[in-house]
């Protein structure tokens, strides 16, 4: 998350995301800025881009999904529809792909359902993992063999805890975590920022100045983030299609694996129309070659207006 440095037995610091012996540990400049800081509102904006930068990339989706399936303020999202819904999203099941639009039907549908058929449903899915584990306990296979149903919801309670201290979300149960809640109203910070959303008439307009259509496979990717907005003026210049490509799952996934090299520079294979994307991160070489019409969806023509757009972001 950034807020601790790590430093091996010589006192070399070593990469947050990597696993390897710690000898020394100190708290880093944006942890002593969330200490120091006397506005709660500002403790909250630094912790949610420390949790955008942990969960490479997921935290704004997550907020788009939970905000897109609630009816207003007194509308929450529980620690089951978490656990079952939204805590494995962007990953694969059984090689099938569920999109940020897939999993906002399904949480719909489940909330169309009637209170006792949503009851009857978690406990049909809290049997089966039961079972399971129960099986598995039996027959003394590991554990990715099963589901634990117990470790599964303490695991959304511990997400739940996380977002809580974010400037999008709240959990009014301090202790419990049982709910979710959008954070109505509340400033990100004083600058003007308020529960900024991203602009659905830009996605819509990647999609009419591109020419092309959706596929379920693809999503659309801000080349450089929103979690790096310092100010609303900020957030309005990158939410622009001109700062968006439509990529695979797995691009985007490399993409936020490496989130910590700030991979916000982009780049054209004039040749063949395959876009560069490269660090930004000074001393490091991390390149991500985007085959056109197979990684990527965009329009060749539109491509200086996509340059001039990330110069002027990444020289921001």
């Amino acid at each position: 998350m950034g807020l601790i440095n790590r430093f091996d037995k010589k006192e070399v610091f070593i990469d947050p995301f990597s696993r390897t012996s710690i000898k020394y540990v100190k708290i880093s400049p944006i942890g002593e800025k969330i200490i120091n800081s006397e506005k709660l509102d500002e403790k909250h904006f630094i912790f949610s881009t420390c949790i955008e930068k942990l969960t490479q990339g997921k935290f704004n989706n997550i907020f788009q999904i939970v905000s897109k399936t609630l009816s207003g303020e007194s509308d929450f999202i529980t620690k089951e529809v978490w656990t079952i819904f939204l805590s494995g999203y962007d990953e694969k099941f059984s090689n099938v792909y569920y999109s940020q639009d897939d999993i906002i039907e399904i949480i719909l549908e489940f909330k169309r359902l009637t209170e006792i058929n949503q009851k009857n449903f978690i406990s049909e899915i809290k049997e089966y993992c039961e079972e399971k584990h129960k099986k598995r306990l039996e027959k003394k296979l590991p554990k990715n063999c099963d589901r634990d149903w117990g470790n599964w919801v303490n695991e959304a309670q511990q997400s739940i805890m996380c977002l809580s201290m974010t400037t999008h979300f709240t959990s009014p149960e301090q202790g419990k975590y049982n709910s979710l809640y959008i954070r109505f109203g509340n400033p990100i910070v004083g600058d003007g920022l308020k529960n900024a959303k991203r602009s659905q008439e830009q996605k819509e307009a990647y999609f009419l100045n591109n020419n092309i259509s959706k596929n379920p496979e693809y999503e659309l990717h801000h080349i450089f983030p929103l979690y790096e907005a310092k100010n609303i003026n900020h957030w309005i210049l990158i939410d622009k299609w001109e700062n968006m490509i439509y990529i695979n799952g797995n691009t985007h996934n490399f993409i936020h694996a490496h989130s910590r090299d700030r991979m916000y520079k982009i780049n054209i294979e004039k040749e063949n129309n395959n876009l560069i994307i490269s660090s930004t991160r000074p001393g490091n070489p991390t390149n991500k070659e985007v085959i056109f019409n197979v990684d990527v969806f965009y329009n060749p023509k539109n491509w200086l207006k996509m340059k001039q757009k990330n110069d002027e972001l990444t020289n921001w």
